[in-house]
């Protein structure tokens, strides 16, 4: 065989190999997320329990799988007693790392308790391990909680160049979820004492001994020392980040729920429903943004909500904040919010949203075709909410329910409003003061004063009398606003 023969046989078989090659199905981009929530800590106290976390995964689940198309098969979810520090570790290395490929979407959300110790190795611009609190933690005890450090080695092997983290914890020396948005910071774990209602896990770490121990914190958030400040913004933004797990070369973005000095909220929305300050925000703009939205942008709505409802915490972001969400804009996202009917039973309908989205008994949706991504018209018909809970709700069908099926998507057209009177507790050091501030607020037929239950209130005023004046502070997670003066009870309210 001559040369000329050779190389016109390489050139045949080169040319097949490529021919094989764009015959190769590429694989389609999936998007997956692992989301954890835990309200029940086995093995703690019980003042270390919280109540919105649940919910958090709950709203992320509805969200992701009917706006932003997250197959159900690709989202595992671990709540409480499941998302222990064994399972939470397992299903990192078996859901995202073994099966996420480069060109795949991630979404990692936690919410929890989290918390700091003393950084061992040297690593941390702050000084500071920041720590998560999976279920069964245990104090004193290293292999229950999981680090920063090892949480970095974790996202580092995920494949996926796009992972989006939510951390609805805090990484503060306070390390508080604030159950009842009213109480102090305070847990005392060596039981000589303090207030029961707390949410407070501090952690430091014993010199010499690898152990990390309980520490008290002070009873308010300022009582507490002040964490060395976060490393400067590398953005420029205005939103600056924690100094958490950096992403490399990946688009890798972190949200959190507070800066390292603040704690985030496990905020009472609305009688009986908790959920984070963070996820509740970022879950409501998210339904709202168009396909488009930079996390920069999205990040700005979120912060202006916190501010508005009189969170005190920051929410904070790292990463490249300049791209759209998710790193591309998702074909057919739409910035209207709707809900999705999930099954039509008789005349029983159950719809995707509940409590999380707002949604109210008497409230009326239209009908529209599955995948609709306009909403004009009056839709294909209407429904009637007839119960509402966690994660979904009850309705009917007003007139006819001929056409209406599961998978159809139906926006709001008629919102029957909460008619429940916001809730006080009323504070003073003295008494008779306290009593007639209360006596001022029974005039206004919108508020209801309360005794101190963490279960039944809005917000806690409270109120200090110096130099013949009043003033008072109205907080919604204990830490006092601005406050407000005047001469008398009367002229306070």
């Amino acid at each position: 065989m001559n040369s000329g023969t050779k190389k016109r046989i390489l050139l045949l078989l080169a040319a097949l190999y490529l021919v094989a090659l764009q015959a190769e199905p590429s694989h389609a981009v999936q998007k997956w997320a692992l989301l954890i929530g835990v309200n029940d800590y086995t093995k703690g106290p019980p003042q270390w329990d919280l109540r919105g976390c649940e919910n958090d995964v709950l709203m992320t689940k509805e969200l992701l799988t009917t706006k932003f198309g997250f197959p159900e098969s690709n989202i595992k979810t671990l709540l409480s007693a499941e998302a222990t520090v064994g399972n939470i570790k397992a299903a990192m290395e078996d859901w995202l790392i073994a099966q996420v490929r480069p060109e795949d979407i991630v979404y990692f959300h936690f919410s929890g308790h989290g918390s700091q110790t003393k950084d061992r190795d040297g690593d941390e611009d702050d000084g500071k391990d920041e720590l998560l609190c999976p279920s069964d933690m245990q104090l004193g005890n290293t292999k229950t909680v999981i680090t920063d450090d090892e949480l970095r080695e974790l996202f580092a092997r995920i494949k996926s160049n796009n992972v989006t983290i939510i951390m609805d914890a805090c990484h503060s020396g306070t390390g508080t979820r604030d159950l009842s948005l009213s109480h102090s910071r305070y847990i005392d774990f060596e039981g000589t004492g303090g207030n029961p209602d707390t949410r407070t896990i501090v952690m430091t770490a014993t010199p010499g001994s690898g152990s990390y121990e309980a520490a008290a914190s002070g009873a308010t958030a300022s009582a507490s020392p002040t964490p060395p400040a976060p490393p400067p913004p590398t953005s420029g933004s205005k939103l600056s980040g924690t100094g958490g797990m950096e992403g490399g070369q990946k688009m890798q973005v972190t949200i959190s729920g507070c800066k390292p000095n603040q704690t985030s909220a496990d905020a009472r929305i609305r009688e009986g429903f908790y959920a984070g300050a963070l996820t509740y925000n970022l879950i409501a703009n998210m339904k709202k943004a168009p396909a488009d939205i930079t996390y920069r942008q999205l990040m700005e709505r979120v912060v202006r909500d916190v501010k508005a409802q009189k969170y005190t915490q920051l929410p904070q972001i790292e990463g490249d904040m300049d791209r759209p969400l998710f790193g591309t804009p998702i074909p057919d996202v739409v910035d209207t919010p709707f809900l999705v009917i999930q099954s039509v039973v008789d005349n029983r309908i159950t719809v995707s949203g509940g409590q999380a989205q707002k949604v109210s008994v008497g409230s009326v949706y239209a009908v529209y075709p599955a995948g609709e991504t306009a909403f004009v018209g009056t839709g294909i018909g209407q429904i009637k909410i007839t119960a509402v809970h966690e994660s979904n709700s009850d309705a009917v069908a007003i007139e006819s329910g001929a056409g209406i099926s599961a998978g159809q998507r139906i926006k709001e057209v008629l919102h029957n409003a909460d008619p429940d009177r916001l809730k006080l507790v009323v504070e003073a050091t003295d008494p008779s003061i306290a009593q007639g501030v209360t006596s001022s607020l029974t005039s206004l037929q919108f508020v209801t004063v309360v005794a101190s239950d963490k279960n039944h209130f809005d917000h806690r005023l409270q109120i200090s009398g110096a130099d013949g004046a009043l003033s008072a502070a109205l907080t919604i997670d204990g830490v006092p606003g601005s406050p407000v003066q005047a001469a008398s009870s009367s002229a306070l309210v």
